[in-house]
């Protein structure tokens, strides 16, 4: 695959990640705060106002992420991979993956808190921290490699 295509085929991706990130902001996150109206009826109000604006400041964080990810693709296609602009990216990606894990692992906690864990929660709630942590050290060690290609680049640059 070249290049562009490349550069095409990830931001199509991106833009259809974004596209599910908000129906599921529309259709599924009120679904769940009801269900956690259901699970705390003594704080029927509480439970669903904090479910949804919980869920809502985590998919903002994740729009921003694909944000982000949108933009190193493009310069991907432009020829401008290995750029300190894009490394600040990545490291941005990995503090917003990072941020979204240890809201994650509150919420865990407090649902511990309330007793309201099902082992379904459990599992999704550790499959979501999981992944959060991996895609936040994924994105560390990229920037990390993407600073050094940089640099060897401009090297390069001024090498006749």
């Amino acid at each position: 695959m070249r290049q562009r295509e490349l550069s095409i085929w990830l931001r199509g991706l991106t833009i259809v990640v974004g596209v599910f990130l908000l129906i599921a902001c529309i259709f599924l996150a009120p679904v769940i705060a009801q269900e956690a109206q259901l699970a705390l009826p003594e704080h029927q109000g509480a439970a669903w106002w904090g479910t949804l604006a919980f869920l809502y400041v985590t998919a903002l964080v994740g729009a921003v992420a694909l944000i982000e990810a949108f933009l190193i693709f493009r310069d991907i296609g432009r020829d401008r991979s290995f750029t300190q602009v894009n490394a600040s990216r990545l490291r941005t990606i990995s503090a917003l993956a990072l941020l979204d894990t240890v809201l994650y692992v509150a919420v865990f906690c407090l649902m511990a808190a309330l007793k309201v864990l099902s082992p379904g929660s459990i599992v999704l709630l550790g499959a979501v921290i999981l992944f959060g942590a991996a895609a936040s050290a994924a994105a560390a060690a990229l920037s990390h490699l993407t600073v050094k290609a940089a640099n060897i680049q401009d090297d390069n640059d001024l090498t006749i």
